[in-house]
């Protein structure tokens, strides 16, 4: 593999960087952080996330919505190339809906 770089810093601060640097990537593939309720979503998948209380109210943790990132990875990416996105049933709608309004032009949906 030739011409690669890890970078392991918040990912909003780290897309802006490289953006104002004039960089830009082929491809991005990402499984971002989404909102979860308790016992870790709806009931398919096992585990806990916490913030400081057990609550069981809903929303546990704060996490960056699509809205503050998906126009940066329009940014940086090359043209003609793709993103690749990951969510879960709980998020999904939002997502579709955030993608539509976005600089991006959908292709599809890959369940």
């Amino acid at each position: 593999m030739e011409n690669f770089r890890l970078f392991n810093e918040d990912t909003i601060n780290g897309m802006k960087g490289l953006i104002s640097q004039n960089i830009k990537v082929d491809c991005i593939i990402t499984d971002p952080p989404y909102k979860l309720t308790s016992k870790g979503s709806t009931g398919t998948m096992g585990g806990e996330f916490w913030t400081s209380e057990r609550s069981k109210k809903g929303i546990l943790f704060d996490t960056p919505d699509i809205t503050d990132w998906i126009n940066l990875c329009y940014d940086l990416l090359n043209e003609g190339t793709h993103i690749y996105i990951m969510t879960n049933d709980k998020n999904l709608t939002h997502y579709l809906d955030t993608i539509k309004k976005s600089k991006f032009e959908f292709v599809k949906t890959i369940i």
